[in-house]
């Protein structure tokens, strides 16, 4: 009986994560979002991971889409860096999103102060049992200070 509450209760809470790389040529990166990346359906954390293979500073600008599929869920969305990958994640910016019935696009922009960050990551954490968001999109471009 116990092993059963502990696994139902591992299937309620499954965490998500992608992790992307980008050479050091590349300044854009995309992924779009499936039905696998819905926060509050089976998920209550949603995370994407990019390497940024670059030896300089950097500027950004990343934009995350997503939509509300069931009730009203309240969601947030950071923006988080790191240099290295046994670093912690930094909380660089964060939202809320309400939900609300519309798709929301959420830009997270830096073109003044470089950040010195190797590692970038849209951390997505579920705030309320009310509803379901799903992940449209994320896309983004770094460039050198």
């Amino acid at each position: 009986m116990l092993a059963l509450i502990a696994v139902a209760a591992m299937a309620s809470a499954q965490d998500r994560s992608k992790h992307f790389e980008l050479g050091r040529n590349d300044i854009f990166f995309n992924y779009t979002g499936t039905v696998a990346d819905s926060i509050g359906v089976t998920q209550d954390t949603v995370e994407y991971k990019w390497f940024i293979n670059k030896e300089y500073d950097l500027f950004y600008d990343v934009q995350v889409k997503v939509k509300e599929i069931r009730g009203r869920g309240l969601n947030t969305i950071s923006l988080q860096g790191r240099k290295f990958s046994n670093d912690a994640w930094t909380n660089i910016t964060s939202i809320t999103y309400y939900g609300g019935g519309s798709d929301t696009t959420v830009n997270f922009t830096q073109h003044t102060n470089a950040v010195a960050y190797n590692h970038l990551r849209i951390y997505i954490t579920k705030a309320n049992n009310l509803g379901a968001t799903q992940v449209v999109y994320i896309s983004g471009a770094v460039k050198h200070n």
